[in-house]
């Protein structure tokens, strides 16, 4: 009967197998970068949100050069909605 631990090697090698290597130590991600991709991330959303924003006032303004009816403003909390 195989001990614990080459039952463990066993089901290890086999799982290698199946699902191929895995990755090699040096293209593993420290947490350094990995904070680094997050905070990039934040970032960008916050650029996007900062457009979205300025697309909302840049409509808003040319609604009220044009008369807003309400149907406009359903118009635009739709598209607010559907891109939150």
């Amino acid at each position: 009967m195989p001990s614990k631990r080459e039952k463990a090697n066993s089901d290890y090698i086999a799982k290698l197998m199946i699902d191929g290597l895995p990755p090699k130590p040096e293209s593993r991600a420290t947490k350094s970068d990995l904070w680094k991709e997050i905070n990039l991330y934040r970032k960008l959303l916050w650029e996007v949100r900062l457009v979205l924003l300025q697309t909302i006032v840049a409509q808003l303004r040319q609604g009220m050069n044009e008369g807003v009816t309400p149907e406009m403003l359903r118009k635009l909390a739709d598209e607010i909605e559907s891109a939150s």
